[in-house]
């Protein structure tokens, strides 16, 4: 199904990236992968719950009674953005960034227990034999394969050298860029729990009740079903965003600000400009400035130019901002203000944690031009449309704020047809955006 026209460009370190103009935008497919994305729906029944950031110590005690209540198993994951420094093969160098630098990769992991019942057996089995299982996107933009080594930086600053065991479809392993099981995150010294997977349960229905008789969800938890509908603001993770925007290396600083590689700015992010219609100023990145004009347009056409709080936007808004995540750089993770994929606007009248403020018309427009809103985030940021590169505004999802409102006759996004249909779509829903836990900014 042809949603859009969107023309992925194939991306490597240090090489900017030319896109077509979009209309509105469409996301394309991830390279081929070594293993396939087939499961049977029993092994899809799975749930996730979320917090922001770190997982607290009484949200996974209420998860485990709730698992237990339904007949079922919970135990705790994790996500982390972790740094690769080379990638080998025998005694060649694949890739490898600027003396200095680093390259930020989404880490996606899960216990053996829980993968054994959730992805297919070569995937568990590489889990447990300690090594690594890569999403194919990721492996594409690199030209790693099974057999490859990736030095990754442990939290201590020290070099960890691991091999990957595995190429997998993106679906395979939900979205992941790099999986792996409990005991080589704890090598690595990613040891927060992030979130809690349950499975096994007896059915959908007492799984649901156990959960809300536990209080889950609750402020800023996040319950995720693997056949939920597609939210129109969920994000993208790693892979996809490194496929459409570009991948950098990036180097820390003591004061604890990063600087991206030499050149990466300038072959990707557009200088300042003050967008038609509306008259936001913002530098963002090449690929989305299209987006951004056709929304700002739209909403402009539509007669609501003057609800964009300009002295707010111009000033403290924006795009391109490279930094650690406000919610999760405490894990690590950059902010995808990083990538200049988002752009923040009415700042001061939607605080980071707070209820949104923003009229809807404008939110949906947004989601028409290939944006998630931050207003639904598990963590509220009402200022922030992160480009996902795919029309959201059809999507039926029970938002808590600004609900699309749906015409007679939908398309559906073929990615999403089985959650829609209310088949278990598997992980692929559940890790897609690792690197962004629960709530960002």
């Amino acid at each position: 199904m042809r949603l859009g026209a969107l023309a992925i460009v194939a991306v490597s370190l240090g090489v900017g990236a030319t896109v077509a103009t979009a209309d509105p935008p469409a996301i394309g497919g991830a390279a081929t992968a070594t293993v396939g994305a087939t499961r049977s729906a029993a092994r899809a029944e799975i749930v996730v719950v979320n917090e922001p950031s770190v997982l607290s110590a009484a949200v996974e005690a209420a998860t485990v009674q709730a698992a237990r209540a339904a007949g079922g198993v919970a135990l705790p994951g994790r996500a982390a953005q972790i740094d690769m420094v080379r990638l080998l093969r025998g005694g060649d160098v694949i890739q490898q960034p600027p003396s200095g630098y680093r390259i930020p990769m989404g880490l996606t992991v899960v216990p053996v227990e829980a993968a054994t019942f959730i992805f297919e057996a070569p995937v568990s089995s590489i889990l447990a034999a300690g090594q690594i299982v890569m999403g194919s996107t990721s492996a594409g933009l690199r030209g790693a394969r099974a057999g490859d080594v990736v030095e990754l930086i442990d939290a201590g600053g020290g070099v960890r050298s691991l091999t990957i065991g595995l190429v997998a479809a993106d679906e395979t392993i939900g979205g992941a860029e790099l999986l792996v099981g409990v005991e080589v995150a704890a090598l690595l010294g990613v040891d927060r729990n992030t979130r809690m997977i349950i499975w096994g349960f007896d059915s959908r229905s007492a799984i649901d009740a156990a959960l809300s008789a536990n209080g889950l969800p609750g402020t800023k938890i996040r319950v995720t079903r693997a056949w939920d509908p597609p939210s129109p603001d969920s994000t993208i993770g790693f892979p996809r965003t490194k496929a459409l925007l570009g991948e950098f290396a990036y180097r820390r600083f003591a004061n604890g600000g990063i600087g991206l590689e030499p050149g990466w700015t300038d072959a990707n992010i557009h200088e300042r400009m003050t967008f038609a219609g509306v008259g936001v100023r913002a530098s963002c990145h090449n690929v989305i400035v299209p987006a951004i004009q056709g929304a700002l347009q739209e909403i402009a056409d539509a007669g609501l130019g003057g609800l964009i709080d300009l002295a707010s936007t111009n000033t403290v808004g924006g795009c391109f901002s490279p930094r650690l995540n406000n919610v999760t750089g405490n894990i690590g993770f950059l902010s995808r203000h990083t990538w200049a994929q988002a752009l923040d606007i009415n700042v001061a009248q939607n605080p980071q944690g707070a209820a949104p403020r923003l009229d809807c018309r404008i939110v949906r427009i947004f989601r028409k031009w290939g944006f998630a809103w931050g207003g639904n985030f598990v963590n509220p940021d009402g200022m922030h449309f992160e480009y996902v590169g795919e029309p959201r505004h059809q999507l039926a999802y029970p938002s808590p704020y600004c609900p699309n409102i749906i015409a007679a006759s939908v398309e559906r996004i073929e990615a999403h047809a089985a959650a829609e249909s209310g088949d278990p779509a598997g992980p692929a829903l559940l890790f897609a955006d690792d690197g962004l836990p629960a709530g960002h900014g």
